[in-house]
């Protein structure tokens, strides 16, 4: 048996502030590959059971469900902030400044184009415009007026 402390979500791999994104995957898949194996041991399968959903609650599956359809149907921004094409990040200025051009509401697709430089207001659960790529949470821009919005980018 592997020892529990070295396939915690906690090992100090996955604490590392420095980690690459590569090897967090690495780490993660691995983790994940040990509980199952892990799983597979332990489980029988006369001890897998089928039970309607409200009887469901506290219980792991025994296989992947799937969704038949897309949840959410559309790509839409998880938070406020702004949303932008991402092709103006890793140039050479360290603040980049975008022109505020509209405002993208949940339920309400914005109709418009967003051009290079520029950015709508983005709410939670908006579509992303077709032109965007990329959203900016609010609390990550330097400053905000009506017609602009500043950020640092790393």
């Amino acid at each position: 048996m592997t020892d529990p402390i070295k396939r915690s979500p906690n090992s100090p791999i996955l604490l590392t502030a420095s980690l690459h994104v590569d090897e967090a995957r690495k780490a993660i898949s691995s983790l994940v590959n040990e509980l199952l194996q892990e799983s597979r041991k332990l489980n029988n399968a006369s001890d897998i059971e089928s039970v309607v959903l409200d009887q469901a609650i506290n219980r792991i599956l025994a296989e992947d469900l799937l969704s038949p359809i897309d949840v959410p149907a559309a790509d839409n921004s998880a938070m406020d902030g702004f949303v932008f094409n991402g092709d103006c990040l890793g140039r050479s200025e360290s603040l980049v400044t975008l022109k505020i051009v509209g405002t993208a509401y949940a339920g309400k697709p914005y109709e418009g184009a967003i051009s290079a430089g520029e950015c709508l207001k983005i709410m939670t659960g908006a579509l992303m415009p077709r032109d965007c790529d990329t959203v900016i949470p609010q609390e990550f821009t330097e400053s905000a007026t009506e017609s602009a919005v500043s950020f640092k980018q790393n």
